[in-house]
């Protein structure tokens, strides 16, 4: 969509999906090897098949997404289609964003953000049960909290940036 408020929408739609799938990211892994573990499965053997689950999962989703949203591409002038050159074109468009600084500096946030997500979240889970010996259930209890505070927060902020603009929301909260 070209509409601002619009595309804030539908990133609150796929916030909420995200929050989903780190609900069932931070939960399930911890209870599936916990489970396995008490099975008699060793530790790495049970990361192991949960990986590969994992993967069958999201090969699935990713399938059944595509599947879903195939004919609702938004449509383009034929001319622009017979002068795209494929693969070349996408490239040359990627190019071309990148040499814009506030696409760079986004790319660059976005990466550096992502390592950090990912750091953070798993040094709480080695240090849950590492460190403090919980169990692998009370672990996803509180990771579960974490997204049902997300979850809370998505809906808000949706509302507050649609109604007064993403610039105010980031400088006020």
């Amino acid at each position: 969509t070209s509409d601002y408020d619009q595309r804030t929408r539908q990133r609150t739609a796929g916030k909420i999906f995200i929050g989903i799938g780190n609900l069932l990211s931070y939960t399930c892994p911890l209870i599936f090897i916990d489970r396995l573990v008490n099975l008699g499965v060793n530790k790495s053997d049970a990361w192991f098949s949960f990986s590969v689950l994992l993967a069958i999962i999201a090969s699935l989703v990713m399938i059944l997404c595509w599947k879903m949203t195939a004919g609702c591409e938004k449509k383009t002038d034929t001319a622009v289609l017979e002068k795209d050159n494929g693969i070349k074109s996408i490239l040359h468009a990627y190019v071309q964003l990148l040499k814009l600084k506030p696409m760079t500096i986004l790319i660059i946030w976005k990466i550096f953000f992502n390592i950090s997500y990912t750091l953070s979240t798993g040094t709480l889970a080695l240090f849950l049960i590492y460190r403090l010996n919980m169990s692998a259930s009370v672990s996803s209890s509180i990771y579960l909290l974490s997204v049902i505070a997300a979850f809370v927060s998505i809906p808000i902020a949706n509302h507050l940036a649609v109604k007064y603009g993403k610039t105010w929301c980031v400088q006020v909260i």
